[in-house]
């Protein structure tokens, strides 16, 4: 299968219920209208859940100071919200603008500790075009399989999602956000199709069974385009095996 547009994906998906075509996507019909409503969130979910290389990407994370240290608090100091403290042994977000007064006033605050103090030493901002962070890790990194321990959190006083590791210098294996349907492969066009047929079946046939079916055959269907792109993968395994060459010796 060679590149294919929006329009050709809709349409295999409306092929796969039996369903007319649409000549446009822009179209006022109950299949344009059903596909442009599910599209955008198909994608997405079968993004995340394909795990294909032409998705992927590995990216140095952006640190974002404001959540890495807890200065000691400190009368007279003038605080906006988000500055982190430490007062005693606990940990404080600064939740309204203030100076601060005499003494310490839990009123401008909010605990901290659940999500930040002492847990993590570095944290990074969530890249805006992530859909799943796959691996943290660094070139100390022993298992890139694995990478290192991390922690997505939001932090609802600054509405952002930051990432918290003890990772120094992290880099990022992430699913990209990727919308050109020029790079997606045969194997997945397939797979996304299903599933955007089974999002779009409830509402355009009304028969919950074949959203399930075309759910099921989704996921068949990213398996198999996983298998077709393991083929572009080197196993780094192959070279802790012993050689001929050194067997015969």
């Amino acid at each position: 299968m060679s590149a294919v547009s929006k329009l050709e994906i809709i349409n295999l998906a409306l092929g796969y219920l039996k369903q007319r075509k649409i000549a446009s996507v822009d179209e006022s019909s109950p299949q344009a209208n059903e596909a442009g409503r599910c599209y955008n969130t198909s994608l997405k979910d079968i993004l995340r859940t394909s795990d294909c290389s032409f998705s992927k990407v590995s990216l140095p994370l952006a640190l974002n100071a404001d959540y890495m240290a807890f200065a000691t608090w400190t009368a007279g100091t003038e605080y906006a919200v988000g500055n982190l403290v430490q007062n005693g042994t606990d940990h404080y977000r600064c939740i309204t603008a203030h100076t601060a007064g005499a003494t310490f006033d839990d009123t401008y605050w909010t605990e901290a500790s659940t999500l930040y103090g002492g847990q993590w030493l570095y944290a990074y901002a969530y890249p805006s075009n992530c859909l799943a962070i796959k691996v943290i890790y660094n070139d100390q990194t022993k298992d890139m399989s694995v990478g290192e321990e991390f922690e997505k959190v939001y932090d609802s006083v600054n509405g952002t999602n930051v990432i918290l590791t003890n990772c120094v210098n992290a880099y990022a294996k992430y699913t990209f956000d990727i919308t050109d349907t020029t790079l997606f492969d045969s194997s997945f066009v397939r797979a996304f199709a299903h599933r955007l047929a089974a999002d779009m079946a409830p509402n355009l046939t009304g028969d919950d069974a074949i959203a399930e079916s075309e759910l099921n055959k989704s996921v068949i269907a990213v398996s198999e385009a996983q298998r077709m792109d393991s083929y572009e993968k080197k196993d780094d395994s192959a070279r802790r095996q012993t050689s001929p060459y050194e067997e015969v010796r």
